[in-house]
């Protein structure tokens, strides 16, 4: 009985040790994911303006190739 009492005190003493070292990981946990939360954001804000950018980017060709027709047409 006495050395069941103890093997069990044994894991006990194991399993706070574990808790311990989790809990005292949450603060650098939590600096983690706020960090990769303001990543995310830059990430998602980047995407919309390269979205954004592609669109004018091909507004401006098609407007180009307009431009350069007329003027083909203007030299002929």
């Amino acid at each position: 009985e006495l050395e069941r009492r103890l093997a069990l005190q044994e894991q006990d003493s194991v399993i706070v040790k574990n808790m311990k070292s989790e809990v005292a990981r949450l603060p650098e946990m939590e600096r983690e994911i706020k960090r990769l939360r303001e990543e995310n954001t830059f990430l998602r804000e980047t995407k919309e303006n390269n979205s954004l950018l592609k669109e004018e980017t091909e507004g401006l060709r098609r407007k180009l190739e307009r431009m350069e027709k007329v003027m083909e047409e203007k030299l002929k």
